[in-house]
C-alpha cells in the first residue's frame, strides 16, 4: 500500500490541476497576467540561490503549462488563439524552461 502524499505536496498538485483546467477559461487579461507572473517568477534571483527550490518551481511550472496545453486538445479555448501576448508569454516560458532545463526535465515534459 503506497504511503499518503504529504499535505504540502497534495496542495501543490491540486493547484497545478486547477490552474491547468481553468487558465484558458479566464478572460484574456487574466491569462496574460498569469503567464507574465509565471515568466517573471522563473527569473527571480532568489531561485538561483536555492537550487532545490529552482528545480521544484521549474518542474511545477512545466507540468502546469503542459497539462493546460494538453487540455486544449479536448475542448475549445476562447483565449489562446485571440491573444498574441499569451502566445508570446507561453513560448518564452517554454523556451526558457525547455532550452535551459536539464535533459531530465525535457524527457519528463515530452512523456
Amino acid at each position: 500500500m503506497p504511503l499518503p502524499v504529504p499535505s504540502g505536496t497534495a496542495l501543490v498538485d491540486s493547484a497545478i490541476d486547477l490552474f491547468s483546467v481553468m487558465v484558458f477559461d479566464q478572460p484574456i487579461k487574466i491569462q496574460e497576467s498569469a503567464f507574465a507572473q509565471i515568466a517573471a517568477s522563473l527569473g527571480e534571483p532568489l531561485l538561483t540561490r536555492n537550487a532545490g527550490r529552482k528545480a521544484a518551481v521549474t518542474k511545477n511550472v512545466t507540468i502546469a503549462v503542459s497539462k493546460a496545453l494538453n487540455g486544449l486538445n479536448n475542448r475549445l479555448s476562447k483565449g489562446i488563439g485571440q491573444s498574441d501576448r499569451v502566445k508570446t508569454l507561453l513560448l518564452d516560458i517554454l523556451k526558457v524552461r525547455l532550452l535551459r532545463a536539464s535533459s531530465a526535465y525535457r524527457a519528463e515534459f515530452y512523456c
